[in-house]
């Protein structure tokens, strides 16, 4: 008998959430959370000069396994800039270039 997709879908948002609590800590989370709407993690690629930080995580769907994390506080005290995503990153992210160069860049 199969799970129904709406059950299986919160039992994966459980999971993940409380593997991004055991990992990062509770207040991490719950920043990551507010930021996003949503938990994910996975490993950190690289960052750029601007203070942004690229992950990705070959568990998650294609076309939402990579994202880019903006520097800043909370949610509402600063908004999401993705004009300071640079080209290569951008290239990165959008599966334009697959490489990982995290040392390239730096």
């Amino acid at each position: 008998m199969s799970t129904p997709t709406g059950v299986a879908h919160v039992m994966r948002l459980c999971r993940d959430a409380y593997t991004n609590i055991a990992r990062q800590g509770m207040w991490r989370t719950a920043v990551r959370f507010a930021r996003m709407r949503e938990v994910k993690f996975g490993n950190l690629i690289g960052s750029d000069k601007f203070g942004n930080m690229y992950y990705e995580d070959k568990q998650e769907v294609w076309g939402r396994h990579r994202w880019v994390e903006y520097p800043g506080g909370l949610p509402w005290e600063q908004p999401k800039e993705s004009t300071t995503v640079p080209p290569e990153w951008h290239s990165w992210l959008h599966c334009i270039l697959d490489t990982s160069f995290t040392s390239f860049f730096l």
